[in-house]
């Protein structure tokens, strides 16, 4: 059953988002009595009909609804500075939605090398990854410039992806953590060691993603994936 964006009206009426009528009924060629699956990226998936009057209202048919069942004791803010090719923070946009994030700003640094991200084109890539891995919590997706962020940042844990060269810090898969979690990583060429100490000053405790240098997404990914580790 394909899945589409979309949410209860004011009328208390499931309809499909403007974008989503074009791409159900036009792009996947969606008939009357077809069964589809409608969410909203805040817990609820529903299972629709598509009805006559579907290609001009976006309203469907509600059929059941399922609520999002938590899985995690806590939740997953990635703060990374964005890369220089759109591209590379767009894969990995789409693979931690896969995963499963609550939150995820882009940092500017001293190093970070884009100044401006496509934050619009960001949610619509999150709400396409959402209907293709069903996954029903869209995260929030903002920017900020570090120092703002390290401030602002209230999450209960707070971690900086340290560079290799440090010493005698605990690795990522030492963590078990089950409150807010919050994991900086930063740009190609790093943070600045001005970067690191202000972030510590903030309350970050640094972490070690292994010996290895990684690539910014890479380095990101490794960050999401071991959130697994921290389930029940």
């Amino acid at each position: 059953m394909d899945n589409f964006f979309g949410d209860i009206n004011a009328e208390g009426k499931l309809v499909l988002s403007k974008d989503e009528i074009a791409h159900c009924m036009r792009v996947m060629r969606k008939q009357v009595g077809d069964k589809i699956g409608v969410l909203n990226g805040k817990g609820c998936l529903w299972e629709a009909e598509v009805e006559l009057n579907t290609n001009k209202t976006g309203e469907v048919k509600m059929l059941a609804e399922t609520h999002a069942t938590p899985t995690l004791n806590y939740k997953f803010h990635l703060a990374v500075a964005p890369t220089k090719s759109a591209d590379r923070i767009e894969w990995l946009l789409e693979k931690a939605i896969e995963t499963g994030i609550h939150r995820l700003t882009l940092i500017y640094t001293q190093r970070t090398e884009r100044k401006h991200t496509n934050v619009e084109r960001l949610e619509k890539i999150a709400v396409a990854a959402a209907k293709q891995s069903g996954q029903l919590l869209l995260p929030e997706i903002n920017e900020s410039k570090f120092l703002d962020f390290i401030q602002s940042c209230k999450a209960q844990a707070k971690f900086i992806a340290a560079c290799p060269d440090l010493d005698g810090i605990q690795p990522l898969s030492a963590l078990k953590v089950q409150k807010e979690i919050c994991i900086l990583v930063g740009p190609e060429g790093d943070f600045t060691p001005e970067e690191y100490q202000n972030a510590i000053q903030a309350g970050f405790q640094p972490i070690s993603l292994g010996k290895q240098r990684f690539r910014t997404e890479t380095a990101a990914l490794m960050a999401v994936m071991a959130k697994f580790a921290y389930d029940n």
